[in-house]
């Protein structure tokens, strides 16, 4: 049997997003004591951007040291499966992994158009050159800085999802990217009356009102986790 990858859990989040990273931070470094990895958890984002984009710095530095795989997780989303593996899913032919989601638009009565959404709210980089240069071009797609998707716009436009940015746009993949990427079950990045499944690995708060309303429902679902035995903290 051949051996785990070497692997990073990482997140990141500033003192306004500090009630709800907290907890999240907290789920992740006990996961990373049950899988025997090493947890980055990231305060200073002072990049001159807004926050979302401090992933990009974070991710990059972290793929220059010492390990196989970084996998990022968002400061909105809990872990609630801390038995979960993500290393034997991580087939090294890939070098991005995430969660491609649905989400429907009704252009008028009996009709749906269904638009898929690669999120980086949970990504999993190989720390590879091709990855690296991503990277790269994913921090140097300055006219999406302050896009409600922030750095997840520029990912999509270099995959070549175009449409999801301009709805006169048509998609265009491009194959030098689209190989490289592989797509993680919604398990991995389950969002609530969005991209849901049962008994997900990690649960994205995205899309869930206020930050208070987000927090207390993290804290209802670590509760049900404890309450049930689930919670395999070591």
């Amino acid at each position: 049997m051949s051996a785990l990858p070497r692997l990073i859990l990482a997140t990141g989040y500033d003192d306004g997003f500090a009630p709800l990273g907290d907890l999240a931070a907290g789920r992740l470094r006990a996961w990373g004591a049950r899988l025997g990895v090493p947890v980055h958890v990231e305060r200073a984002l002072d990049t001159g951007r807004p926050p979302a984009w401090a992933k990009i710095a974070i991710l990059g530095a972290l793929l220059n040291g010492a390990t196989d795989w970084v996998l990022w997780v968002d400061a909105d989303a809990l872990v609630l499966r801390l038995d979960a593996d993500p290393r034997p899913l991580l087939d090294p032919g890939r070098d991005l992994w995430l969660a491609c989601h649905h989400q429907w638009v009704h252009p008028m009565p009996g009709m749906a158009v269904r638009f898929d959404v690669p999120n980086t709210g949970v990504m999993a980089l190989k720390a590879s050159d091709w990855t690296r240069d991503f990277l790269a071009r994913v921090w140097a797609a300055e006219r999406w800085l302050n896009h409600p998707w922030w750095e997840n716009a520029a990912v999509l436009e270099l995959m070549g999802y175009h449409r999801l940015l301009d709805p006169e746009a048509r998609n265009a993949p491009d194959p030098a990217v689209m190989d490289k990427i592989g797509w993680l079950d919604w398990a991995w990045n389950s969002v609530p009356d969005l991209c849901e499944v049962p008994d997900p690995v990690i649960r994205h708060y995205t899309r869930r009102g206020s930050l208070a309303e987000r927090l207390a429902e993290m804290r209802r679902d670590l509760e049900t986790v404890e309450r049930d035995g689930g919670d395999d903290a070591p």
